[in-house]
């Protein structure tokens, strides 16, 4: 399957749901899958990575919708959306025709961590990251023994950023760390 078609898988799964993300993902060898209960968004899944020099790579399963459309959405039964290419780009329009959410914030990230999945990098799909990290916090305070897995990593990048060239710390890396980012990719 080509990255394309991968990228359409993701963005094909139904927008008020994270369990079909999950449900691929948990099935990977080796997956921890925890929940705290099913309607929630305290869960995780993690898959150990194999390589001596693995990092954390992470994503989230949950999709905000944009301001213009909250209003809307909440009035709407779920519904199903077609995702189409339009030149470069992916958009999403509802079976009747009206503008959608995409959600590529962020299961163009899990698309990514799938693509990624045979690396020997460690994996990891948060959910609730939208609503206050909800799905990472639980992990961290309720999950002590994931939660040292994850730092005994070097690092983590969480591939969840809305432009093509932007990155961000988060008052992590050193200035060294920075150059060679921007230096390298060309990111900001």
């Amino acid at each position: 399957m080509n990255n394309q078609d991968l990228l359409r898988q993701f963005l094909e799964y139904p927008l008020w749901t994270t369990a079909p993300i999950f449900d691929r993902f948990r099935e990977l060898p080796g997956a921890v899958f925890r929940e705290a209960d099913s309607e929630g968004k305290e869960r995780f899944v993690y898959i150990e990575g194999s390589r001596p020099d693995k990092v954390v790579l992470v994503a989230h399963a949950d999709t905000v919708m944009d301001e213009w459309y909250i209003p809307r959405y909440h009035h709407e039964e779920p519904y199903e959306h077609d995702v189409v290419q339009d030149g470069d780009f992916f958009v999403a329009r509802k079976r009747t025709g009206d503008r959608s959410v995409l959600g590529a914030d962020d299961r163009a990230g899990c698309a990514i961590l799938w693509a990624l999945k045979d690396s020997g990098h460690s994996l990891l799909v948060t959910d609730g990251e939208e609503h206050g990290q909800i799905g990472s916090v639980w992990l961290m305070k309720e999950h002590q023994d994931i939660a040292d897995k994850l730092n005994g990593h070097q690092f983590m990048i969480q591939f969840d950023r809305r432009n093509g060239t932007d990155y961000k710390c988060y008052d992590v890396g050193t200035d060294a760390f920075r150059e060679f980012v921007e230096e390298r990719f060309g990111y900001e």
